[in-house]
């Protein structure tokens, strides 16, 4: 029998599984399907079994009851762990170390190294050891080493946790351009931004439980509001680009257009007054969302990796 386009696109089915630790019970017959091309965030408080739900997808971890089918060609699921060690490696030798362990053959490996240390902008850190790097750093070699082989599947535990604003922003437009290349995504997290911007779904978890399974708000409008200033020195637009919050910057005539999530609206103008902007209007609308480019980020998916 010809299988639906459901059947088709489902990627992992989670059938009444049950989790288990030294006889106390932290998942309690869940189901969950992951299909193709989808955005899964997974939030929950301490404790209440995300990252068991996490590694069992992954299949890291076994399930005590259940059934976890495969149900596509999904040979390579990459892991991003909710932390990476200060390893004494380098970002170049660990990878290496890292490709060699996935098969992929040297000539292909040293490409696709020099390409996620480019689009990571770690070219200048890739012969320094780790142990040196601030929590941002050591993230982007996390998310690297998870995306070395090309993965059908990205899952990541809490890949904000930690890190700085800057950090923040630059890793949320880098699983939005993720989302425009079509990965499929399964994320811990509790930003409210990454979740908005990034998230087609969301399932939330309590003591072991799924308690609710809904769509983010991902394809509607966000509250926005639109500050118009003349900038007149230090605060160049690739900064504010950087700050959260920030949906998009314009400058025509100029003048430069902030659109700006509503959240963040308070904070945004003050920083612009601090740099002595002149603010020529303010207004609120809906923004629709649009995906942010990281740098060359299309060569993350681009060629296949020979193994």
């Amino acid at each position: 029998m010809e299988p639906t386009i459901a059947t088709r696109n489902l990627i992992i089915r989670l059938d009444q599984i049950s989790k288990s630790f030294s006889g106390k019970l932290v998942l309690n017959r869940l189901d969950l399907s992951i299909f193709e091309n989808e955005i899964i965030a997974i939030i929950g408080p301490n404790g209440s079994g995300k990252s068991t739900l996490l590694r069992i997808i992954s299949g890291l971890s076994t399930v005590s009851t259940g059934i976890r089918e495969i149900c596509t060609d999904t040979k390579r699921i990459g892991y991003v762990p909710d932390r990476f060690p200060k390893l004494r490696f380098t970002p170049l030798e660990y990878l290496h170390d890292m490709g060699r362990i996935h098969g992929i053959v040297p000539d292909k490996l040293a490409q696709r190294i020099n390409e996620l240390l480019s689009v990571f902008h770690l070219e200048e850190s890739a012969n320094r050891r780790m142990v040196g790097f601030s929590k941002g750093m050591l993230q982007k070699v996390n998310i690297m080493q998870a995306i070395l082989n090309q993965p059908n599947l990205l899952l990541l535990d809490e890949p904000l946790s930690g890190l700085d604003q800057d950090s923040q922003q630059e890793l949320i437009f880098l699983l939005q351009s993720f989302k425009n290349q079509g990965l499929t995504m399964v994320m811990i997290c509790h930003e409210p931004l990454l979740i908005r911007t990034v998230a087609d779904r969301v399932v939330s978890i309590n003591q072991g439980n799924i308690v609710s399974d809904q769509s983010s708000r991902i394809n509607q409008s966000v509250d926005s509001v639109i500050i118009k200033v003349r900038l007149h020195h230090s605060l160049f637009p690739d900064e504010l680009n950087n700050h959260p919050g920030i949906l998009k910057v314009q400058i025509h005539d100029g003048i430069t257009t902030v659109h700006v999530d509503s959240h963040h609206s308070d904070s945004i103008l003050r920083k612009l007054l601090q740099e002595d902007a002149s603010i020529v209007s303010v207004n609120h609308t809906e923004y629709e969302n649009e995906v942010f480019h990281f740098r060359d980020s299309s060569i993350l998916y681009g060629e296949d990796v020979e193994q």
